[in-house]
């Protein structure tokens, strides 16, 4: 008879959940909704149990080793403790809950001792470093305190960039009348009612649109990539002074806002190398989910 773990990768698009066997080998997989506990913490419950649900079904749950969960927001959840209680005794097993961030971190540490930075850079941004001491973030305090570095965060850059245009009485862009006309607005005022009645995803979004005129060489789109870049980079550069005992570090990038929009990862690899720091660089494709299971591995066996 197989065991389980139950990994768990809730962020602001999806909420991803891997069936694995105690080998790594993937079982099953389910989508649903998004899962981010500082946005709506009901439906993020709710998308949460509908994931674990369809992963159990036609499983013996006794044979489920662990429950670890990567939650966007966890920091927001209201009552923690009392929630992986009732995880715990509707399951029957361990549960574990971090942020997404966390998770994806150790998809970079996988078994191993390795001092290890994680940058990511999507809807949402943080660094999150490990060494012998524990785990620590910069950043990774959401759209409302932040999120620079990320695809959010750029959007709604080139929107303040709109309004302080209009409101200053200055030439109106090329790249600002092209968002205008994506968003079928026709008043610059109307970009309140798109930020304030969308989705953090849904407003992230934009800077796809933004990543063309980027790559045909707008300056201004570019300028705005540049800037998430270096703030990353900034961030991963705190990270590093807080590693004193380590010399050399893995740093890995994850998201799909660093890993492919134009000129993040450049930049952000290029102000590294200038402030000397010694790193080896993992941008593998593996999905921060495997991440959940070595937590589940280094917790539960």
């Amino acid at each position: 008879m197989s065991n389980y773990i139950i990994a768990i990768d809730g962020g602001g698009t999806k909420t991803l959940g891997v069936l694995y066997t105690l080998d790594g080998i993937e079982e099953k997989r389910v989508i649903h909704g998004f899962a981010n506990f500082s946005v709506d913490e009901l439906a993020t419950q709710l998308n949460l149990k509908k994931t674990i649900d369809d992963l159990i079904k036609d499983v013996d749950t006794s044979n489920i080793l662990g429950i670890v969960m990567g939650v966007a927001g966890v920091s927001k959840l209201s009552n923690k403790a009392q929630y992986i209680r009732n995880l715990e005794h509707k399951y029957h097993t361990k549960v574990i809950i971090v942020s997404d961030a966390e998770i994806a971190l150790y998809s970079i540490k996988k078994d191993t001792d390795n001092c290890v930075i994680m940058v990511l850079g999507g809807t949402g941004s943080a660094v999150m470093l490990n060494d012998e001491t524990g785990t620590n973030i910069i950043g990774g305090f959401g759209h409302i305190l932040g999120d620079e570095g990320s695809g959010y965060h750029l959007a709604i850059t080139a929107l303040r960039k709109i309004i302080g245009q209009y409101e200053n009485n200055q030439k109106i862009s090329e790249l600002s009348k092209e968002i205008l006309k994506h968003l079928d607005i026709t008043n610059y005022v109307k970009i309140k009612r798109f930020v304030y009645n969308n989705k953090k995803s849904e407003i992230a979004k934009l800077s796809l649109f933004i990543s063309k005129y980027a790559i045909q060489g707008n300056d201004e789109a570019k300028r705005l990539f540049v800037f998430e870049g270096k703030h990353l980079a900034r961030q991963t550069i705190l990270a590093y002074k807080k590693l004193d005992t380590c010399q050399k570090v893995t740093i890995g990038i994850r998201g799909g806002f660093l890993q492919n929009a134009p000129l993040v990862k450049e930049t952000f690899v290029n102000e590294l190398e200038q402030n000397n720091i010694d790193f080896d660089l993992d941008e593998s494709k593996v999905e921060p989910i495997i991440g959940a299971f070595y937590l589940a591995k280094r917790n539960f066996e």
